[in-house]
């Protein structure tokens, strides 16, 4: 997986569904060539799902909201979902739970990580994860994150 992007990359042609969610720290900026592929796929009529983190939502545990790692051409064509402030559990210091999850559906494939999605994680950390080309985990995972949002647990984002 170093320094690569789940096998569907050779494939990005015939994407039709990208629900991907990603809490995105500081260096957030630096995606762009994952942007750049979600961009050309929005362009071809490719649904763009992003569940993304926003400082205000995390009570500013980030130093960055995710969205601003993307383009604005893809953020116009995106469908962007965030987890409520008022959604959220407290720690014991009255900070509320972070949307910390790694994981990408597209189509019928899905990549469960540890890896933020920056230069970092893909080209000098040691990450782990697991691609599922199939089978039942990724329409597992859609019917997950489709729960989230009918359930009003995400909320669709309006700029």
């Amino acid at each position: 997986m170093r320094g690569e992007w789940p096998e569907t990359r050779n494939h990005s042609d015939c994407w039709r569904d990208i629900p991907i969610t990603q809490v995105i720290h500081g260096v957030a900026h630096k995606i762009k060539r994952l942007a750049e592929m979600l961009v050309s796929a929005s362009h071809r009529g490719v649904r763009v799902r992003l569940i993304l983190e926003f400082g205000v939502h995390s009570q500013f545990q980030l130093t960055h909201d995710a969205h601003q790692a993307f383009p604005d051409d893809l953020r116009a064509t995106a469908e962007v979902f965030y987890w409520p402030l008022e959604k959220r559990g407290l720690n014991l210091f009255g900070k509320p739970g972070k949307l910390h999850a790694k994981a990408a559906v597209v189509d019928k494939d899905a990549l469960l990580s540890s890896a933020n999605l920056t230069d970092d994680a893909f080209l000098r950390n040691l990450e782990l994860g697991v691609q599922f080309v199939g089978g039942e985990m990724p329409i597992r995972l859609r019917e997950h994150f489709e729960h989230l949002i009918a359930s009003g647990t995400l909320l669709r984002w309006n700029p």
